[in-house]
This record gives structure tokens, C-alpha cells and sequence, in this order.
């Protein structure tokens, strides 16, 4: 019996509906994308599809991602996972703006601490507790190692009480855990060039720049992995009073490219070689 026209539209519909079943069981976790050998740098300030809604304004995590919003997908924050969203209370304190340093309370901010508009991520821790909160990226493509770089901000507010922050970071196959009992299962590493500890700031109520920390992760990472960075708070100094705030700006992952000035060595290298092979065969050519 041949199969009519109808029975052949049912199969496909059912085909078609299977298929978005399965899409939406994979459905991707992590919202910031590792491609053609890098992120997007995430400056907080620029639009980032999925990661920010235009500049970031302290004003929590979620799925919609309203403006002044990051995706809740992207960033998670004190052992809530990236299951749900926040957009209220400590987890949307507003924006730390250039000129304020002092009076800041506990939460997470968008902060100023270069110029007006240029915005970062930005912590005070508000009791004594360990705390910490994670980043997320999404690897479409193998490599074998990567980079993550930011530029890190300190901002002191007495000098009775400082706390420091240790990096971890762990890998996620197919990115599928999501809770932080799921997340407990990983198996997180230090990442110790990222630390920002037992660093005195240069002046108290003025933010102090740290510059640009790099970490090396040597490990093979495969398409549709996610890599969670893990930003835990270590206390320093003293308990009570007031926090030492960190800002996080420029997040990027990358693989090892090499810089400008290597390129220019490599290509003076190769001149130089080449220089060197044709006069020996002019030299040859003419003995």
C-alpha cells in the first residue's frame, strides 16, 4: 500500500516536532560564545547578544535581560546557579558612578572606576560568609587551551577590613550543569595568576588599577563545553566595617595568538632567512 499525501505531512510533522523536542533538551546553557579562537571581549558597556542589554546598570540577572540587565545564562551569583533570575536586592544595587566611593553597602554594581560611562562588574561583599559568584562560556569549537584575561579594579573603604578573591574555574560537558549541586560535581582548579590578593590599594576611597590579569588553561576544551570561572571571596584583614570592592572589566577567552611584536619578529626571522638562502645561491652560482 502506498502512503498518501496525508500520512506523509503527518510523518514530517511528527519528525519536525521530535526534532524541536530534542533542540529544546540540548538547548545551549552558556550565552557568552568561544569561536574562531575567541570571545567577544565583554566590557559591560557594549551590547553583547544573550551576555548584556546595552550598558550594564546594576540591575540584576535575567532571562529577558531588560536594559541594564546581564543574562542570567551568563552570569550566576552567590550559590543560586544560573537557574534563576535577580533583579532585586543585593543582586541589583545600581551603579557605583565615578566620582562615589564611599558609603558602598553590599551587592553586586556596575561601576565607573575609569571614567563616566565606561562601565564594569563590580562586587562588595555585605557580611563575613564565603561567597562567590561565576561567569559562563559556551565553546563551539575544540582547542586544546585558552586564555581568560580582565582588567581588575580595587576600591578600599577602611582600612580595618579587606577581602581578596581567589579564581577557579572548571569544565562543563555539553554545559549541562546548571544548579549548584550540579555545579558541586565539577572538578574546579585554581587559576592563581587571576587571584587578586594581598594587594594593597594606593589610596583608600579612590579606586586603584590593577591592570590586566591573564590565566593559562592548559586542557582540551570540545565544541559545546562550557567553561565556568569562579570567583570566590577570601577574607584578608579584620572583620566588620566596610568592603573592599572589586570591579572586573575587558572578560575575554582566547587562544594563544601570538602579539604584534611576535608577529614582527617572526616576520624579520623569515626575511632574514630568506636574505641568507639567496646569497648562497648567488655565492654558489657564481664559484
Amino acid at each position: 500500500m502506498r502512503p498518501t499525501l496525508k500520512s506523509t505531512a503527518m510523518k514530517s510533522l511528527y519528525f519536525s516536532i521530535s526534532l524541536l523536542a530534542i533542540l529544546s533538551a540540548t538547548q545551549t546553557h552558556a550565552q557568552l560564545h568561544f569561536e574562531n579562537g575567541r570571545t567577544p571581549v565583554v566590557d559591560f558597556t557594549t551590547s553583547i547578544n544573550q551576555v548584556n542589554n546595552s550598558a550594564y546598570a546594576g540591575r540584576g540577572r535575567s532571562e529577558s535581560m531588560k536594559p541594564g540587565q546581564l543574562g542570567d545564562q551568563f552570569w550566576a551569583a552567590n550559590d543560586n546557579g544560573f537557574v534563576s533570575s535577580n533583579i532585586s536586592g543585593s543582586y541589583a544595587a545600581g551603579i557605583i558612578t565615578a566620582g562615589e566611593t564611599d558609603r558602598i553597602k553590599g551587592g553586586f554594581y556596575a561601576a565607573e572606576p575609569t571614567h563616566p560611562g565606561n562601565r564594569a562588574f563590580a562586587y562588595c561583599p555585605a557580611n563575613d560568609r564565603v561567597e562567590a559568584f561565576e561567569f559562563r562560556i559556551k565553546f563551539l569549537e575544540d582547542t586544546d587551551q585558552c586564555f581568560v584575561s580582565f582588567d581588575a579594579f580595587l576600591l578600599q573603604q577602611t582600612d580595618r577590613r579587606r577581602v581578596g578573591w581567589e579564581v577557579s574555574y572548571a569544565i562543563d560537558p555539553q554545559g549541562l550543569a546548571t544548579t549548584v549541586d550540579e555545579m558541586d560535581t565539577l572538578n574546579f582548579k585554581k587559576l592563581p595568576s587571576l587571584d587578586i590578593l594581598n594587594t594593597e590599594p594606593s589610596e583608600l576611597h579612590k579606586w586603584t588599577t590593577l591592570g590586566n590579569l591573564e590565566g593559562h588553561i592548559k586542557e582540551q576544551l570540545k565544541a559545546d563545553d562550557d567553561l565556568i570561572l569562579r570567583f570566590r571571596q577570601v577574607s584578608l584583614m579584620g572583620i566588620g566595617g566596610k568592603r573592599t570592592v572589586v570591579a572586573i572589566d575587558n572578560l575575554q577567552a582566547y587562544q594563544d595568538i601570538p602579539e604584534p611584536a611576535a608577529y614582527a619578529l617572526l616576520m624579520g626571522l623569515l626575511g632574514l632567512s630568506l636574505h641568507c638562502f639567496k646569497r648562497r645561491r648567488h655565492i654558489a652560482a657564481a664559484t
